[in-house]
């Protein structure tokens, strides 16, 4: 099947949507994840190649962030969410397969990812796989927590002088 076909294919399948059974809804919508999850593997894959290559740099554009601003037209956080994701697969392979798996979605993966070392990536990926996006923010909150806030007691400068306009003010240098 062409892929003219199958773009064909899908737009007369989304039109006819009212259509189907329950259970055929249900099964498509499954389909449709693990195709969106198949898509973003492959993608970032893709991208992970094409920044090893460097071949941003050998457009007009420059970099790989504009390339998949511009060029792509991914916005500018889709786009960094995407470039820092095959970053880090990259650096940790098995991120791949989570996000293949739907152990991991992107969204987890960028929160997750500043805290991802060549140390504790695998226990991160393990005690975080399949968790909400919340759960995943407090567990990384957790492992690097910011101390309270000092009370500090800061000296307010003085008001400034009250103005006055310049008719009010005396001027004795003219009278005689």
């Amino acid at each position: 099947i062409s892929k003219n076909e199958a773009t064909a294919w899908r737009e007369e399948a989304i039109m006819d949507l009212s259509r189907l059974t329950d259970q055929a809804l249900t099964a498509m919508l499954s389909e449709a994840a693990g195709d969106e999850r198949r898509s973003l593997v492959l993608l970032l894959v893709t991208l992970m190649e094409f920044d090893k290559r460097r071949l941003a740099e050998g457009t007009s554009h420059g970099s790989l962030f504009r390339y998949c601003t511009r060029v792509l037209k991914y916005s500018e956080d889709a786009a960094y969410k995407r470039i820092q994701a095959a970053r880090k697969a990259k650096a940790f392979p098995s991120i791949i397969r989570r996000l293949a798996l739907g152990e991991l979605s992107l969204s987890s993966l960028n929160v997750l990812a500043p805290h991802l070392t060549s140390e504790n990536h695998r226990r991160l990926l393990d005690q975080t796989r399949g968790k909400p996006i919340r759960e995943i923010e407090k567990f990384v909150a957790c492992l690097s927590p910011r101390p309270a806030p000092c009370e500090v007691v800061r000296h307010r400068p003085s008001p400034p002088a009250p103005f006055e306009p310049p008719e009010s003010r005396h001027d004795t240098s003219d009278q005689a």
